[in-house]
Order: C-alpha cells, then sequence, then structure tokens
C-alpha cells in the first residue's frame, strides 16, 4: 500500500503550483495597463516520480506520480520583435523630430498667406514698378519707403525666429543627450540588480520588463542595437560602442 502522506504531498504539491498560477494571473491582469510589461507564465511540469514499493505490479505498474510543480515563470517576450520594435521607433523619433521642426519653419515663414513673406516682397516689388511709371511722384516714392520697411522689419522678424529656432534645436540636442545618459544609467542599475536576483534562482521578470521599457525609450531618441550577452546587454548608439553593458531576456 502507498502511505497516507503521499496523497497529502502529491495534493499540496499541486495546491501550491495552482496558487502561483493564480497569483501570476491576477499579477498580469494588475499590470494590464502598466507600460513595458510583459505577461507572464507559469512553466508546470510533472513532479518526478517514485518507484511503488511494496505494491503489486500486476495492478499498478511501473513509478507512482507525485503531482505537478512549476519549474519557472517566464515572460511571453519575442526578442525578434524587440529588435524590429526599436529600429521602427528609432525611424519614428526621425521623423517626429523633421515634421515638429517643419512645422515651426512653416509658421515662421508664414506661407501660404496674405501677410507672409511671398506678399511683402510682391508689395515692395510692385511699388517700384508704380514708382518707375511716375518718378516724380511723392505718394509713389513714400509707398516705396514703407514698403522697403516693411519687407526689413519681416527679414529681421524671420532672422530672429530662425535664430530661435536653432537656438531651441540646440537645446535640445543636450536635454536629448542628458536623457539618454540617465537611461544608461538607470539601464546599468537594473542590470546589477537582475543579476545579483537570478544568480540566487530567481526570476527578475519584473525588472527586466523595465529595462527592456527603458532600452525601448532609448531607441526612441538615437538609433541602438542590442546584444544579449552573459554579461548584460551591450548596446551600440549609432556607430560607436557604448561602453555600459546591459543584459535582458
Amino acid at each position: 500500500m502507498t502511505s497516507t502522506f503521499h496523497s497529502i504531498e502529491t495534493a499540496k504539491r499541486s495546491l501550491f503550483t495552482q496558487t502561483a498560477a493564480l497569483n501570476t494571473t491576477g499579477h498580469n491582469v494588475a499590470n494590464a495597463n502598466t507600460p513595458g510589461y510583459s505577461r507572464q507564465v507559469v512553466n508546470m511540469k510533472a513532479s518526478s516520480p517514485i518507484e511503488a514499493y511494496g505494491m503489486n505490479r500486476s495492478i499498478a505498474p511501473g513509478q507512482l506520480g507525485t503531482g505537478v510543480e512549476f519549474s519557472s515563470i517566464t515572460r511571453i517576450r519575442e526578442t525578434f520583435l524587440d529588435h524590429e520594435y526599436r529600429g521602427e521607433a528609432t525611424a519614428y523619433g526621425n521623423w517626429n523630430i523633421q515634421a515638429d521642426t517643419l512645422s515651426k519653419l512653416e509658421g515662421i515663414m508664414n506661407e501660404p498667406s496674405d501677410t507672409g513673406l511671398r506678399t511683402v516682397m510682391n508689395n515692395f516689388w510692385k511699388s517700384w514698378s508704380d514708382l518707375s511709371k511716375d518718378p516724380e511722384s511723392v505718394t509713389a516714392r513714400k509707398i516705396v519707403v514703407q514698403n522697403a520697411m516693411a519687407l526689413t522689419d519681416a527679414f529681421n522678424y524671420m532672422s530672429r525666429q530662425l535664430s530661435n529656432l536653432s537656438q531651441d534645436l540646440t537645446n535640445n540636442v543636450g536635454v536629448k543627450a542628458d536623457e539618454v545618459q540617465s537611461y544608461l544609467s538607470s539601464i546599468a542599475d537594473l542590470n546589477k540588480s537582475i543579476t545579483r536576483i537570478e544568480s540566487l534562482g530567481d526570476d527578475a521578470n519584473d525588472l527586466r520588463d523595465q529595462r527592456d521599457y527603458l532600452t525601448d525609450k532609448l531607441s526612441q531618441i538615437i538609433n541602438v542595437s542590442v546584444q544579449d550577452t552573459e554579461q548584460g546587454y551591450t548596446i551600440m548608439l549609432g556607430a560607436r560602442l557604448c561602453p555600459r553593458r546591459y543584459r535582458s531576456g
């Protein structure tokens, strides 16, 4: 006969495993709207069987099952899709910056409109044409002077606006550089935490999500190439190698 404790142990092991599955499901639901979160799954397997000593093998041949257990809790995430997303995110960030800059230029040029540079220049040259028909006209001369001043003001205004835009773009480069450095520092810190936790045999799924999320944000600023190594992520920024290393699953 089998021990009564065998059935109790099987039930206990099954209870623990299903409880882990329910807790993981709750964790998934709670983080449904968390940016960068990857759904997690409990990997179950049949626990190691035992020899059925003392049993009549004609009735119950072979080994005796001991229930179910889980080997790990892993993320549902595709490395290939991460790579593709980051490539597209870089392209999106590039076009977004260009679109924003061109939109500001469009506002400065103010064309087409009735008060834009084209209208001011047309008025300027038209006043000269009218003056050429009647050079002695005092009114025509005043109109030329007024239109010349209006054209000068328009050029000065555009020059100031373009200078301000150039300065804004220069400042934005500095801001983005600080963002890049901040992301890299955070990823480096997460890398240390993940290495420490996983060296103990645990799964640092949430920390991996955070690191991948920061890497995704980084890809929106600058072109990145990520390689997964035992020491962590090796990130290429543009054409230059970033000295920091990171690791993620």
